[in-house]
């Protein structure tokens, strides 16, 4: 509103002045009224006085016009080495190296999905693999079969019906579900009962996940030997039953 009137109030004073014909005054005046750009805006108003800018435009609000600002979005990186010019990230990273700061960049990784349908925002996988349905892509789940058994404990980490037993040395598989498998065999294709496999195997329901173990007979601990003392105290049992006969 003042920008619209502003004309007509100098050339108010500038007539005024004119009438009183004061030297300074009239200097005062054409200083007031320069506008070395020509958009329209007075230098003394005027965010980029030397630059065309009747917008105004001032991204940062440092008071220097984005016409001409060497950091328009003030976050101290000039703006020819801004990878995000207009959003402020002074770190400027940019994860897959495509000059675009991970800020504006749509998709983060390069693996050619925006990251809204990304299931793996910051490791690229075009594929979109997701094993175990979680919406969580296996390049960044830690438990890609979903059994409750993260990767790097998991013998068949991709295969949630089977796993290795621990300690057998690979020649026996089993699941966490009741099925066993053969050492060599594809987990996906074996689905066979263990008890029709192995007899020794039988479903143990403390073990933890339900894992197969073979069956054991306990051993019976040895019969320890009659003692020193014990053998003494038989002797005299022996005797004094004699002398009472």
């Amino acid at each position: 509103m003042l920008l619209k009137r502003l004309p007509l109030l100098i050339l108010l004073v500038f007539w005024a002045a004119a009438s009183l014909g004061e030297p300074e005054t009239v200097d005062m005046l054409e200083r007031v009224k320069q506008d070395r750009d020509a958009d329209t805006v007075v230098d003394s108003l005027d965010n980029c006085p030397e630059i065309f800018n009747p917008d105004q435009e001032d991204f940062d609000l440092d008071g220097t016009g984005d016409a001409c600002d060497n950091d328009i979005d003030g976050d101290n990186v000039p703006n020819w080495e801004d990878n995000a010019p207009y959003v402020p990230n002074p770190g400027q990273e940019d994860l897959d190296g495509d000059g675009k700061g991970d800020v504006v960049d749509h998709d983060i990784d390069g693996d050619g999905v925006e990251n809204g349908l990304d299931n793996c925002l910051r490791r690229a996988n075009p594929d979109q693999a997701d094993t175990d349905g979680d919406g969580i892509g296996d390049v960044c789940d830690e438990d890609i079969d979903g059994d409750g058994i993260r990767n790097a404990f998991d013998a068949l980490p991709a295969d949630a019906a089977n796993e290795l037993i621990p300690g057998t040395g690979g020649r026996l598989g089993v699941n966490y579900t009741g099925l066993t498998i053969r050492a060599g065999a594809e987990p996906s294709s074996v689905r066979t009962d263990a008890r029709a496999q192995d007899p020794r195997w039988s479903r143990d329901e403390t073990a933890p996940a339900n894992r197969r173990r073979p069956e054991t007979t306990p051993t019976p601990l040895p019969q320890k030997e009659p003692g020193v003392m014990n053998r003494a105290m038989k002797l005299l049992r022996n005797a004094a039953g004699t002398l009472v006969r």
